[in-house]
């Protein structure tokens, strides 16, 4: 990969406040890529269909054309054809990455290292931008309110890793973080829940 032009291209993603992810899952061969931002108001979202699906693609190639192909059945924002303008001058790749596939698969091995661990948070809070862009999905807010989601977010990850590495970087990176002790198997049927969850609204193109 062309690290400058990755450089130059999460810079113009970072003006806009639009990002490429790259999902990559069990259910799916290929891996697929969604569009993320913020919109006006400061609301996380994720481009979508007039239908409430969200918009998935298998390839980068052409993503301008495939997305002004799709303009009437688009919820459009503002910022999202300049962008795809000027992002017309970079090689289009991803900026932001899940492996729900190998974070599950972690999750299965007792691999609780502090990358998987980010890999839970980062998912979930992919799935609280997916829950709370659309009054229409308030209703899966109950998934967030498990007890085993909960622990590993509002106990373990900020108290254990997030805090204890902004404040005292040297001195966390020298000790034994705490072990997780949590309900490996209720973690493992939450995760997958909201997983799938989360790709129900999926439509691919």
């Amino acid at each position: 990969m062309d690290i400058d032009n990755k450089n130059t291209l999460e810079n113009l993603c970072e003006k806009h406040s639009i990002w490429i992810i790259k999902y990559i899952s069990k259910t799916y061969i290929c891996p697929l890529f969604l569009i993320w931002y913020r919109d006006n108001e400061g609301t996380e979202r994720l481009l979508s269909y007039k239908n409430e699906k969200t918009f998935t693609t298998n390839s980068l190639k052409n993503l301008k054309e495939k997305i002004q192909s799709l303009h009437s059945e688009l919820v459009l924002f503002e910022g999202l054809d300049v962008w795809l303008e000027e992002a017309n001058d970079f090689t289009i790749v991803a900026t932001n990455n899940y492996n729900v596939k190998k974070t599950i698969k972690c999750i299965r091995k007792d691999n609780f290292g502090i990358e998987v661990i980010e890999e839970i948070i980062n998912f979930i809070s992919l799935f609280d931008n997916f829950v709370y862009q659309d009054q229409d999905n308030n209703f899966l807010q109950i998934h967030l309110e498990n007890n085993t989601l909960e622990e590993i977010v509002d106990y373990y990850y900020y108290n254990c890793i997030f805090w204890p590495r902004f404040y005292e970087k040297d001195k966390f990176e020298a000790s034994t973080r705490p072990s997780l002790e949590i309900n490996k198997k209720e973690l493992v049927n939450q995760f997958n829940e909201i997983v799938e969850i989360f790709e129900t609204s999926f439509k691919q193109i």
